[in-house]
């Protein structure tokens, strides 16, 4: 009876096992004089997301018998010789199928402390090795413009979901006005979402003729990502209130362009005369007014006396160009008094 020792990653059988396969792939191909080589092309930098599981590979071609192990380069800490496991942490698994040149380091649920560069190893002299990073990223939400966005009633609410940071796109991009489901067949109607996936996934909700009850927290789920939360405002509308504004305004400029415009009415000018007398301007001036009335006295056979003309009376300093532009007027009035 053969007693197996229990060793990590395997039994003692399991592991004389493998090493008898790998004797077997070496047999069947052609090995090079340089020997085992790694093949950049497939030996990449990964990156992924908490919770989510990492495979990096190290494809190497012609290992002629060699071994391949994987270590963490931060504490050199061994987690992988061959297809077996040595760490105790149950989350590592290595990975290889028999004929293929790919040697896979599963890391399953993984954890923000599980970011930075694993070294995978060929057992060659000198040592062989290439470095593969693991970027651990947190996927991110945002609706463009939150959180607060404010839409006129009766437009359309346009929200747009962009899903940032994602190793993969997500399988689905909900949208819920607070708990309720939208999509192009909710019982409100005039909805539109629109997803298209990429480096960076993206969303897009449409609702048209916003109204009150379309007022509220509206949430943006994307399967892979955690929710992003707006809150829409209603604006009611303001067409009464425009429309009095408007039409005040438009009487108003009516109304300057009809008395301070070219080619105003003579009804107009005469209203304006009217309601804004010019005092600088007498209405005696150079015996328009009196000899007027004189004249008609005269017919009547009634003489009249002069008019008093009320007012400052005008000195020869201050007003001599107006008696000098008037003398023989001055004489005629006195005449027709006589």
């Amino acid at each position: 009876m053969v007693r197996l020792t229990a060793v990590q990653g395997g039994t003692e059988a399991e592991i004389i096992r493998a090493l008898e396969e790998t004797q077997k792939e070496v047999a069947w191909k052609d090995i090079p004089l340089s020997g085992p080589t790694i093949d950049g092309n497939f030996t990449k930098n990964m990156t992924s997301r908490p919770g989510s599981t990492a495979v990096l590979n190290c494809r190497i071609k012609y290992l002629g018998g060699k071994t391949v192990s994987w270590m963490r380069s931060r504490d050199l800490h061994l987690l992988t010789v061959g297809r077996f496991t040595y760490t105790s942490d149950q989350r590592f698994q290595a990975l290889h199928q028999i004929g293929s040149d790919d040697w896979l380091l599963k890391i399953h649920y993984v954890q923000h402390r599980d970011e930075g560069a694993y070294e995978c190893q060929v057992s060659t002299t000198p040592p062989m090795s290439a470095i593969v990073w693991l970027a651990v990223v947190d996927p991110e939400t945002k609706v463009l413009g939150g959180p607060d966005l404010y839409v006129n009633a009766g437009s359309t609410i346009n929200l747009t979901c962009v899903v940032s940071h994602s190793p993969d796109p997500p399988a689905y991009i909900f949208w819920y006005h607070k708990t309720e489901l939208l999509s192009y067949d909710s019982p409100r109607g005039g909805i539109t979402v629109v997803t298209e996936h990429g480096a960076a996934s993206s969303s897009r909700l449409l609702i048209q003729k916003a109204s009150g009850t379309d007022e509220g927290r509206y949430t943006c789920t994307p399967a892979n990502a955690e929710p992003y939360h707006v809150t829409v405002h209603i604006i009611p509308s303001e067409h009464p209130a425009a429309i009095h504004h408007k039409n005040g305004t438009s009487a108003a400029s009516s109304i300057h362009r009809r008395t301070s415009g070219v080619g105003a009415s003579p009804l107009t000018l005469l209203v304006l005369i009217i309601l804004f007398p010019l005092p600088s301007i007498s209405p005696f001036c150079c015996g328009q007014g009196p000899p007027r009335a004189s004249a008609i006295s005269k017919k009547r056979g009634v003489l009249d006396p002069p008019l008093a003309v009320s007012g400052t009376v005008p000195s020869a300093a201050n007003d001599g160009s107006r008696a000098a532009s008037c003398p023989s007027t001055s004489l005629r009035e006195a005449e027709t008094y006589r």
